[in-house]
């Protein structure tokens, strides 16, 4: 909205940790830029950033998978060390299925 010759954004979100280039402009002005830093946001879910691969009956997986810890937004949350990630499956699965998060990722 628009009042006294100044403009008040509502609702900005922005879901990439990192810094961040905020250019303004409007038809007949010169632009502005504004550096903003965005930090990692909460853990909020789980996502395999390496699948298992490799699988003979048996036999430890030739390739094993790799799970982070991300907020929101997707950004890895390193800052995490201490939550504990389980895998199941249907049948028998040898080997350590519970693991501790180191920066974010098990």
């Amino acid at each position: 909205t628009a009042a006294e010759g100044a403009v008040e954004f509502a609702d900005l979100a922005y879901d990439v940790a990192g810094t961040a280039s905020l250019t303004y402009t409007s038809a007949g002005l010169s632009s502005c830029v504004q550096t903003l830093t965005v930090s990692i946001g909460l853990p909020a879910k789980l996502t395999i950033t390496r699948q298992a691969a490799g699988a003979t009956g048996g036999s430890a997986f030739t390739t094993q998978p790799l799970v982070a810890v991300q907020d929101a937004g997707g950004n890895t949350v390193t800052s995490d060390s201490t939550s504990t990630v389980s895998l199941a499956v249907a049948g028998t699965l040898s080997g350590t299925a519970l693991t501790t998060v180191v920066n974010g990722v098990a």
